[in-house]
């Protein structure tokens, strides 16, 4: 069958599923937070506190995190700097009632990709949580295609290498049939002197 090749990279085994730690201490915003991010995300993993959270995170590695920022054991500053020296890439959001420029200023400094005030909307957050899968899914769709094409060329090469050893291995045999050629010319030739 002739036709356009298909290319071996295929979209659809990249990863879909999308998770969230969501580390807040108030429990009753906790409860309806959760309820909220269970429509746009497929996974949730819930920390009380930011020691509790930077646990959840290292042993479940989410592809986002949302944070309050005030709260007791940890603060979600400490538990951002802390994520930080592990991964510079997971995004942040942080949710806070404070509207304080230190808080603000702190969550630049992390680098962090949002800042929701509370009480949080759910447009907004719907809105965030979209943008932030977007960008995740073409992440994960450009490193998986440049891992195809890492392979690709790591194929091209043995393939290139195996021709020209198959080419050499043909020289050699050609030298030596040649040289064969001359000798049993050489034989067939009466010797004079």
């Amino acid at each position: 069958m002739e036709g356009k090749e298909m290319s071996p990279f295929d979209k659809n085994s990249i990863k879909q599923s999308f998770s969230v730690l969501y580390v807040e201490d108030e429990e009753a915003i906790r409860e309806i937070m959760v309820e909220i991010l269970e429509l746009f995300v497929d996974d949730i993993y819930i920390a009380k506190n930011g020691s509790e959270g930077l646990e959840v995170y290292k042993k479940q590695r989410p592809d986002l995190i949302i944070t309050d920022i005030q709260m007791p054991v940890m603060t979600g500053i400490d538990m951002m700097k802390e994520i930080r020296k592990l991964d510079e890439e997971i995004p942040i959001v942080v949710t806070s009632a404070f509207n304080d420029n230190t808080f603000l200023l702190n969550s630049i400094a992390l680098n962090v990709d949002h800042y929701l005030i509370k009480p949080v909307v759910v447009d907004q957050l719907e809105s965030k949580l979209n943008k932030v899968k977007k960008q995740i899914m073409q992440k994960r769709e450009l490193d998986a295609y440049q891992l195809y094409l890492e392979d690709r060329v790591q194929q091209e090469i043995a393939l290139r290498e195996a021709k020209e050893a198959l080419l050499f291995s043909q020289n050699k045999d050609a030298e030596l049939g040649q040289m064969v050629s001359v000798i049993a010319h050489q034989w067939k030739q009466p010797l004079h002197y």
